[in-house]
């Protein structure tokens, strides 16, 4: 799989988009199902954005389908209260969620966006969910007494030859005061091999 991360431009006004591509054409059972979590977690935190929100609320809802994926794939063991206050997280989610977009691709906001910062009606924000899996990290994490107990590290080892460098989605949002202005995601992982199915066949009739 191939992560492209395009910072576009329209008119002066500038947005941030991810996503992440088979590099064969089409993903295989494990790629979809990680990205189906990631593009899953995307979703609900866009679906959080709200005028007045914390942005502590819209971190956590995140992680939290994140983790929950990862539980569900095996990855991770435990309860899923414990495993979020682990902060074992930071092993597989290596950047923010969300930075500023509007007159460049990251742009300044009134304050830095941390849990206690209050989103506003009006603002743009890009929202990024991810899960990474780098192995040098994956390791440490074995002498890790806070995290390691939550860890199923040979299954965590086997997802770095499935997912490579790891999954991402991106794209910019408008805060509104009742709802959240975003794209169309249903059945998106679909439409990403119809477009990268479409490129390699222009390339083989060139």
């Amino acid at each position: 799989a191939r992560v492209i991360d395009v910072g576009a431009e329209y008119k002066g006004y500038y947005s941030d988009i991810t996503r992440t591509i088979p590099a064969s054409g089409r993903y295989s059972e494990r790629q979809a199902q990680l990205y189906n979590i990631v593009l899953n977690a995307q979703v609900v935190s866009i679906g959080t954005l709200r005028h007045g929100v914390t942005f502590g609320i819209v971190r956590e809802a995140t992680e939290r389908i994140l983790l929950q994926g990862l539980l569900e794939l095996n990855l991770l063991t435990g309860d899923l209260d414990d495993i979020y206050n682990s902060g074992v997280m930071s092993l597989f989610l290596v950047h923010s969620i969300s930075h500023g977009v509007g007159l460049d691709v990251h742009d300044r906001l009134p304050a830095p966006l941390n849990n206690v910062f209050i989103l506003e009606a009006g603002m743009a924000i890009a929202m990024e969910s991810g899960i990474y899996f780098y192995r040098h990290d994956i390791e440490e994490a074995r002498s890790n007494p806070d995290i390691a107990p939550f860890l199923n590290f040979d299954e965590v080892l086997n997802w770095i030859s499935i997912a490579g460098g790891g999954f991402d989605v991106e794209w910019g949002n408008s805060c509104r005061r009742c709802c959240c202005n975003n794209t169309n995601w249903i059945q998106e992982n679909l439409l990403l091999e119809k477009v990268t199915e479409e490129v390699f066949t222009s390339k083989l009739e060139a």
